[in-house]
């Protein structure tokens, strides 16, 4: 008998990989991620329902961002059973809006009625909120204050002057809020870490409206979104404080 070539020894082994390759069992799929119909059933009739809110937005601006805030705000989250892949894009397809504007419009709808907000408008609305929180606290539930006898400083003639909602612009209330977190921050003293921490969230259009607050080595926050907290978290963690105060 005469040996085998060594070109037909490779052939056959080569041949036998192919035949083991080709026997080998494919890897079973990934299961699909199941989807909670009754989470998908709550998601798509307020989706209708915003759909048909939308047709007469100036007129069913609380409805809709009622409904709106419900798919923004539901725990677990809703957003995701339309298949996007950030609640920004849910928003940019589904209401061709900023999430920013999306948000303000959200809280504006929570606290205030529909006549005062076919009266005084959703962005001086969403300014006083801010207004009432930098006094108060976060606000929790029922408004303590009625917007309708809401007065704010403003600068006019040289001087302050307390002046209806109605009467002051968005920027007077805003700086308003401004002058009284500035005052807020002299009473509590001068802390490098809260400006650190003020200057990080500036840097995010959807966290520009947090409030951070340092006194005796404690840091308090306020006005964070709902959905923007994992941003507020990873900017959290990535801001360096000072070290004599961190």
């Amino acid at each position: 008998m005469h040996p085998m070539p060594a070109s037909k020894k490779a052939a056959k082994k080569t041949s036998k990989k192919a035949s083991k390759k080709a026997t080998k069992k494919p890897a079973p799929a990934k299961p699909a991620v199941k989807i909670d119909p009754k989470l998908k059933s709550r998601y798509d009739k307020l989706l209708a329902e915003i759909d048909d809110a939308r047709r007469d937005e100036a007129s069913q601006f609380d409805r809709l961002y009622e409904a709106v805030g419900e798919i923004l705000e539901s725990e677990p989250a809703l957003w995701p059973l339309g298949g996007y892949a950030s609640l920004a894009e849910w928003c940019d397809a589904e209401l061709k809006s900023p999430l920013r504007t999306v948000q303000r419009n959200v809280r504006v709808a929570k606290y205030a009625s529909p006549a005062q907000i076919d009266k005084l408008g959703s962005t001086l609305l969403d300014a006083a909120l801010g207004y009432i929180e930098a006094k108060v606290g976060v606000v929790k539930g029922k408004l303590p204050v009625d917007f309708d006898h809401l007065k704010v400083p403003v600068k006019r003639d040289g001087g302050t002057k307390n002046v209806p909602l109605a009467d002051a612009t968005v920027d007077e209330v805003k700086a308003a809020t401004k002058a009284l977190h500035a005052d807020q921050r002299r009473g509590q003293g001068k802390s490098r870490s809260g400006d650190a921490l003020a200057k990080a969230m500036s840097k995010h259009a959807a966290l520009t409206d947090v409030d951070a607050r340092v006194s005796n080595g404690m840091v308090s926050f306020s006005r964070i979104p709902l959905a923007s907290l994992d941003l507020f978290a990873r900017t959290l963690i990535a801001t360096k404080l000072p070290r004599d105060e961190s």
